[in-house]
């Protein structure tokens, strides 16, 4: 009776472990797929301009 109990109580936590170690390559998986159909950048952004100066009454009196 007691090696029935103990074989009952290891075929119960080696299936757990095969769920834990499941979910976690699926979770795994999901992630590569989401990461590889993520959008991709096709271009470079548009620079930035940036302002040196005090500003005049024209504007910025110089960019870059």
């Amino acid at each position: 009776m007691r090696t029935r109990i103990v074989s009952v109580v290891l075929l119960v936590a080696l299936a757990i472990a095969v769920g834990v170690a499941a979910s976690h390559n699926r979770n795994a998986l999901d992630g590569r797929l989401a990461e590889s159909n993520a959008p991709k950048a096709t271009s470079t952004p548009a620079p930035v301009n940036i302002h040196v100066g005090t500003p005049d009454s024209a504007g910025w009196s110089a960019t870059t």
